[in-house]
């Protein structure tokens, strides 16, 4: 019998700490860095993460991919902006050059 509470704690345990990572990569709260950002898709993408999945009987592989989606729409936020220039022989980025020769 406490065997089975056992395993079922540690179940438990797996699950939290799988279901962390994901939180990890939802929230934009300014407590979870990028760095913690990281660090969660480096457990995601781990070996062990993939043990868990196994001991739990969770498909690894939807895991990994709805960690993916989430850390590609970090990856997408935090792209800088590209300015846009517009390309005209006649400006310059010297006050009084007008580009002629």
């Amino acid at each position: 019998m406490q065997w089975q509470n056992i395993t079922a704690c540690y179940h438990s345990l797996i699950a939290a700490v799988i279901g962390r990572a994901i939180d990890d990569l939802k929230e934009n709260d300014l407590n979870c860095r990028r760095v913690e950002k990281d660090r969660a898709m480096a457990f995601i993408m781990s070996g062990t993460c993939e043990r868990y999945c196994l001991e739990l009987e969770v498909d690894y592989k939807a895991v990994k991919e709805k960690a993916t989606a989430l850390f590609q729409e970090i990856i997408e936020r935090e792209k800088p902006r590209k300015a846009r220039y517009v390309n005209n022989p006649g400006l310059s980025f010297f006050p009084g050059n007008t580009g002629a020769a």
